[in-house]
């Protein structure tokens, strides 16, 4: 069953890691319960709210872990770490955008940073709580896919 904490606004330690820059990873749950990281740097906030971030490729353990979260109300930790500080803030799958304003923002930002990148699913994230820690944030693993690699009509390999 879906249970999601109260949305609130953003804690203002993330507004101002988002503000400044910082390193973002994001951690979801596997099927045997364990936790995986990957790099997510496309992590924002649009409405002060809630997080969102872009996932690449939908199959993949950062895909099935947010779809996981979500279904199974299981958390996804998002690490952020500018180099004096480093937060860990404990969120839950909210909503996922394969289309509409949300995700046309995300996917825009990431084609003008990087016109060979994709963004395949957009995800919004409902911030339980945020503390400051000195633990390590995990290493970030590479998202292969499983199959084939999918893309957006308008990706210059295409053409």
């Amino acid at each position: 069953m879906l249970i999601l904490p109260k949305k609130n606004t953003l804690y203002i330690q993330i507004i101002d890691m988002l503000k400044g820059g910082c390193e973002k990873i994001v951690q979801v749950p596997k099927e045997d319960g364990r936790m995986v990281a990957f790099s997510c740097e496309s992590l924002q906030s649009i409405n002060g709210i809630t997080l969102i971030l872009g996932i690449e490729q939908e199959r993949t353990d950062a895909g099935r872990g947010m779809v996981r979260g979500l279904w199974y109300n299981k958390q996804v930790v998002v690490w952020m770490n500018n180099g004096l500080n480093k937060l860990r803030i404990v969120t839950y799958p909210y909503r996922c955008h394969i289309v509409g304003p949300v995700f046309s923002k995300v996917y825009d930002e990431t084609k003008k940073n990087n016109p060979k990148a994709e963004v395949s699913v957009v995800w919004e994230l409902v911030v339980k709580e945020c503390t400051e820690t000195d633990a390590c944030p995990p290493e970030p693993i590479l998202q292969i896919p499983e199959g084939e690699y999918e893309y957006h009509l308008d990706h210059p390999s295409l053409r």
